[in-house]
């Protein structure tokens, strides 16, 4: 029978009475049915999947020495998961079933009677649906959040040294009096489970509010209808208990106050605690009664009242919470803004040097000597000889030209560091040749090839910052495969390398299976067309020792060559996760990692040192840096063996007490840093990203007088330089000198300051690095006295552009298929200490390399040096330097004779022998000048006659 009849007109109109569910081409029931199973399936496989990403990631962690790790992460991830969902459930479950039952009634005549229990079938499991996503979204949320939950738990409270007692004391903010550990570990909890909560709720109030629409619709009813004692009264209830929870938010907004950004500092200021605190107190008492009566509205259940009380609430968020606040500010603080913020400014000033560890530094004024003498360059020679030439971008592409040997070798990064080479402390830059098998010829693209034989990187590259061949090509240390020292080097034992293979480094992003029955390529033999290879003899990476762990790891990686392969045995290891800062990141995913891993060789060994910070943004009174954290500290240095792939998590500052919440969550993870092997701590290094964050904030926020920072009396910039010609904000850079105070050169990380405004050098910043006294990580801060002119790195490099005769050089150097590139721009203190007094110069220094313009091999060819008073380029450092000092002798023996050539001391010159040689000097000019010429006539007559006999 049709579904339609016809009206009196001849139309056709649904009919109720002459529906039957048999004349359906499907059964409602059968579709339910297919929609549980298939629903069923995809649940099944979804839960099968995550136990194996569980069991891979399990098997991962214990194979590195971390499963109480990974499980403690786990095991808070599962409970929060249950938590959530379970509290969601019954918060959301009663009020939906209310709601369902609240509104049950009977159906509109034109539902069909068959279909309405259909209908009410659908209505019931859709509820459940909708209670199970809540319950998922709301377990998935909370469970995300594991780590406020083990700091929150594991909790311990900032100290600090009181200056009046010298003992250690609580610290505490000025307002509340609480210990900062209250807002760095607890406030994040409060504020989670506020936000949960509100959106819990939330989705509770609109899913109810789904289900009366939908029951009040198919009843065919006017929606307010609905709107029954009983139902006013329950919805009453949950918009009391809605409104608790946000009156939580403004109690918690009450301590965020000391986040304000509202007034002229950052942190709790006038109008905050004069206008905004009361109001929140107000707001939160207001709350909390208009709370308690809407619950007990239950029993009145009255519409009005709960109109009544919404409308006290918004007018009270809107007039005492934004509209009083902004009356003070506008005409209370603004007309009197210093006066009134006075008070306030300090704790901002105070609690960001904190934040940033500013407050270590030590400030330090000296007096400025415009050019170098004798006796400086004497008591300096060590930092002189390791002026950072090489930059590392040029250098990175010299190593790819020269010491790839084949397509798939890379330099992926070039590392700065420092090792004793012939009893010299050298500063050096290194780097890997890393693996690229994608780089393979096509032909030798097999799963063999990419995952059993090309499995590892091979050797490194090393040279001196400072020297290069006449050739402008760099001096090698450590160069070629295998890796071998250079010939000259006679006392150097930190840089024999015995293990040179390269598993885990900073481009190993492929998985590779070791130990199978395929033998790896090991390096390119240097006299045989075959290569050497090797068998993996190390402790990384995942025995694949039955077939169950084949097929996790073939659907971990889609790759069912894994599960089949019959060149994998049971002593076969999957490595993967090989990529060093994916490795940290997947052990320690609370930490925060410095961009830039360094590489180090120990032992024979290498090894990569990455940093790792501990951070939090929710410091009192302390500015955040672009808006990100306002507390920050290099807490840990990480050590990766490249060959094994193990990873040390060493504790660099055990004040933090971010880190000891860590050590407290996962203990075993974390060491002293007094238990990292010398031959490695040798190498820790003050890391830039930290030192650039410093150095940011340290251009306001080295003004500690109130009236000086309100005014921004004195703020500084940080200085641009050029380089590939363009201008660029300048880098930290390392370099090795010898502090003030101090008795030997030093490896330190330096940055110097102008004002925004203008060029001139202002001050410096040093982060040291070595340990062997104990001074790694203070900062020294010098300032030059206020009125002395000092030429800032554009001056220099203004200077330089200027000079005549290096502009003519640049001419000529830089013809038509060759390119000019101007290296990074250094400024080194060059110190000198009497007994009553210290005093210092700046030797500016660049590199000019020239690259030509089809290919990236760029060639160290000149040097240009500066001082305050004069600026020269030369074909290396020592005769730019003997140029710049003004001597005639050896350039090569400059240094050792810098005293007595230049000082005058020993053999004070007489007037008319230092005017033979000036002449002598001209003389030779002239005579250079006029071979120069005769040749460029004999260059004009054959051009002549070639245009000649062309035409």
């Amino acid at each position: 029978m049709s579904l339609f009849s016809s009206d009196d007109s001849g139309q056709q109109r649904f009919s109720a009475d002459d529906f039957r569910i048999e004349d359906l081409p499907f059964k409602p029931s059968s579709i339910i049915k297919w929609a549980i199973i298939i629903g069923s399936i995809l649940l099944t496989a979804l839960l099968i999947n995550v136990l194996r990403g569980i069991y891979t990631d399990l098997l991962w962690f214990e194979s590195i020495g971390y499963r109480t790790v990974y499980l403690k992460i786990l095991t808070t991830k599962l409970m929060l998961f249950v938590f959530g969902a379970i509290a969601s459930t019954l918060i959301t479950t009663p009020s939906l079933i209310f709601t369902y039952r609240g509104t049950l009634g009977t159906l509109i005549d034109t539902i069909p009677a068959e279909i309405q229990p259909i209908i009410e079938r659908v209505i019931k499991v859709v509820i459940g649906i909708a209670i199970l996503v809540i319950a998922i979204t709301f377990g998935t949320m909370l469970a995300s959040e594991w780590e406020i939950l083990l700091r929150f738990v594991n909790d311990v409270d900032f100290t600090r040294l009181s200056s009046d007692t010298g003992q250690i004391v609580q610290a505490t903010e000025p307002v509340f009096n609480k210990n900062i550990g209250f807002y760095v570990f607890d406030m994040p909890m409060f504020i989670l489970m506020q936000n949960w909560l509100q959106g819990v709720m939330i989705a509770t109030l609109i899913a109810s509010a789904a289900v009366y629409f939908v029951n009040i619709s198919l009843r065919g009813e006017d929606l307010t209808v609905g709107l029954t004692p009983k139902i006013l009264g329950f919805a009453s209830v949950l918009i009391g208990i809605f409104l608790t929870i946000m009156t939580l938010g403004y109690w918690i907004d009450i301590y965020e106050l000391l986040f304000s950004s509202s007034g002229a500092i950052f942190g709790a200021a006038y109008t905050d605690l004069n206008a905004r605190l009361p109001a929140l107190r107000l707001i939160v008492v207001l709350g909390f009664i208009l709370s308690a009566i809407f619950v007990a509205n239950i029993r009145i259940q009255s519409q009005r009242l709960i109109l009544f009380g919404l409308g006290i609430w918004i007018a009270a968020a809107f007039v005492v919470g934004q509209g009083y606040p902004t009356v003070v500010q506008r005409f209370q603080v603004d007309p009197n803004e210093l006066s009134k913020e006075m008070e306030y400014i300090p704790r901002s000033i105070e609690f960001t040097r904190q934040g940033f560890a500013l407050d270590r530094i030590d400030e330090r004024e000296y007096s400025f000597s415009p050019s170098m003498d004798a006796n400086m360059v004497e008591a300096n020679l060590e930092t002189i000889d390791n002026i950072r030439l090489w930059d590392h971008r040029p250098l990175q592409d010299v190593y790819n030209q020269k010491q790839f040997f084949r397509a798939y070798y890379q330099f992926v990064d070039v590392d700065v560091d420092r090792y004793v080479v012939d009893g010299q402390y050298k500063q050096v830059m290194l780097g890997a040749r890393e693996l690229f098998s994608e780089n393979l010829p096509e032909s030798s693209q097999s799963w063999i090839n990419k995952h059993l034989q090309f499995t590892h990187g091979y050797g490194i590259a090393m040279s001196p910052v400072t020297e290069f061949t006449p050739e402008g090509q760099p001096e090698f240390f450590v160069r070629d495969i295998p890796p071998k020292l250079e010939d000259g080097i006679l006392d150097a034992p930190n840089l024999e390398i015995t293990q040179p293979q390269v598993y885990y480094g900073e481009h190993t992003d492929r998985y590779v299976i070791v130990n199978s029955n395929e033998m790896e390529f090991d390096y390119p033999a240097v006299d045989s067309e075959l290569p050497v290879r090797t068998k993996y003899a190390g402790d990384g990476g995942v025995q694949l020792s039955s077939i169950f762990r084949k097929i996790a790891y073939a659907w971990e990686f889609a790759d069912i060559n894994i599960m089949i392969s019959g060149a994998i045995s049971p002593e076969s290891k999957i490595q993967y996760s090989r990529d060093i800062t994916e490795r940290i990141q997947k052990i320690s995913p609370f930490l925060d990692l410095d961009k830039d891993p360094y590489l180090v060789v120990a032992d024979g060994k290498l090894y990569w040192i990455l940093d790792a910070y501990t951070t939090s943004n929710y410091y009192p009174y302390s500015e955040p840096y672009n808006g990100e954290f306002n507390y920050i500290r290099n807490s840990v240095k990480i050590v990766v063996d490249a060959y094994h792939g193990s990873a040390n998590f060493y504790i660099s500052d055990s004040s933090d007490p971010i880190i000891q919440t860590y050590a407290k969550v996962f203990p075993g993870l974390f060491k002293d840093i007094d238990q990292m092997p010398n031959n490695l701590r040798d190498h820790v290094r003050y890391p830039q990203d930290f030192f650039s964050i410093q150095a940011e904030k340290y251009l306001l926020y080295h003004m500690t007088d109130t009236t000086e920072f309100y005014n921004k009396e004195d703020p500084w910039s940080i200085p641009s330089e050029l380089f590939h010609e363009e201008e660029q904000i300048m880098e930290p850079y390392y370099v090795i000198m010898k502090l003030p105070g101090e008795d030997k050169e030093e490896f330190v990380l330096l940055m110097p300051f102008t004002p925004p405004d203008k060029p001139n050098l202002v001050a410096w910043i040093a982060a040291r690095s070595d340990n062997d006294r104990g001074q790694y990580g203070s900062l020294v801060s010098f300032i030059f006295p206020k009125g002395t002119p000092v030429d800032g790195p554009e001056q220099i490099e203004a200077r330089i552009d200027n000079d005549f005769t290096i502009k003519q050089q640049f001419t000529l150097l830089c013809q038509r298929g060759a390119k000019c590139i101007r290296g990074n721009l250094l400024v080194i203190p060059i110190m000198q200490e009497s007994e009553d007094s210290m005093k210092a110069t700046l030797l500016y220094a660049e590199p000019l390399y020239i690259q030509a313009e089809t290919i990236d091999f760029p060639e160290l060819k000149q040097v240009i040096l500066a001082d305050a008073n004069k600026v020269v380029m030369s074909d290396n450092l020592d005769s730019a330097l003997a140029e710049l000092l003004g001597y005639e002798g050896d350039p090569a023996s400059i240094r050792s004779k810098a005293t007595q050539q230049i000082s005058g001391d020993a053999n004070p010159e007489s007037d008319e022998s230092l005017l033979d040689r000036q002449v002598e000097a001209i003389q030779e000019i002239i005579e250079n000048l006029q071979i120069d010429l005769t040749d460029l006539e004999k260059d004009l007559e054959k051009l002549l006659d070639t245009v000649g006999g062309g035409k």
